[in-house]
């Protein structure tokens, strides 16, 4: 606002009032110039800042998806022989911030994050080629349930944390049921096996195909 008056301020001043009016108005303008690049300096630190913050809250939830689901594998193979296990929970707490540290590092640099993620993909692989030859008889549900840890981490820390946790608690609740699953199959008879297949091929397959539009008599059925 005083700026603004200034500007017709010679109109109706001396020109020795007026050269002291415009030396006040460069000295604002310069002063107003010095704050701006003063706030755009601090405007960048704060930028710089939450996108650090963002980095590394991202890297911690991959780091927390991975612990949750070594925790349950850990239990789950709590009765095992020393060495016998696939992975506990440190080797999942690693294959998410392993995940996590590519999800961060593959917006500048996405050669380095495949990189990264094919190396621990690997190492997933060989762990489980090791521990089947070695045991003689073990599952792919350890495989498959460390490969899909390395994504979760990934996901939460490449900006994605809500599609990551649902991957992972979904994963970690059906590794727990897994009793219960298995009982729920071996009580299936033939028949209801059956029954399941063709609900599943009706709700699935065919009525997709099927057009979406009144027919039959007076329009009865879509």
């Amino acid at each position: 606002g005083r700026l603004t008056s200034l500007r017709y301020f010679p109109r109706m001043c001396p020109v020795g009032q007026y050269g002291a009016q415009r030396a006040i108005v460069e000295h604002d303008q310069c002063l107003i110039l010095a704050i701006a690049a003063k706030l755009a300096d601090h405007t960048d630190v704060t930028t710089t800042d939450i996108a650090g913050i963002n980095a590394l809250s991202g890297i911690a939830l991959a780091l927390a998806l991975g612990l949750l689901v070594g925790l349950q594998r850990g239990w789950a193979q709590r009765e095992g022989k020393p060495g016998s296990r696939f992975a506990g929970i440190r080797t999942f707490g690693l294959l998410g911030l392993a995940g996590g540290v590519a999800g961060t590092v593959f917006g500048t640099s996405e050669p380095l994050a495949a990189l990264l993620l094919a190396a621990a993909a690997a190492l997933v692989l060989i762990g489980y080629w090791r521990a089947s030859r070695q045991g003689g008889s073990i599952s792919g549900t350890a495989s498959i349930a460390a490969l899909l840890t390395l994504a979760c981490g990934f996901l939460a820390a490449s900006g994605r944390p809500q599609v990551a946790t649902s991957i992972a608690v979904s994963m970690v609740l059906l590794l727990a049921l897994r009793s219960r699953l298995h009982r729920l199959v071996g009580g299936l008879s033939e028949t209801e096996m059956l029954a399941v297949a063709r609900f599943a091929l009706i709700a699935a397959v065919i009525l997709p195909l099927l057009p979406d539009r009144a027919f039959g008599p007076y329009d009865a059925w879509n």
